[in-house]
């Protein structure tokens, strides 16, 4: 059996309370490891053509704002 095999089994076994907090516990990670990775690439720079394109709407006027 694999590690993943015995994770699913076990995952599968849980209690239904208990199976909500690892959800949310894997949520929260998920999250956390995506903004430290948005983070990351805005420090590189990797989103700065998400700028130039705004200020280049906002310019042209076709910038839609809420």
């Amino acid at each position: 059996m694999t590690k993943i095999n015995k994770i699913q089994m076990d995952i599968e076994s849980l209690p239904h309370n208990e199976f909500i907090k690892l959800l949310h516990w894997i949520y929260e990670k998920d999250m956390s490891e995506w903004d430290m990775k948005l983070a990351k690439d805005s420090k590189d720079g990797k989103l700065d053509f998400l700028i130039d394109e705004a200020s280049e709407e906002e310019k042209s006027g076709t910038l839609w704002q809420l």
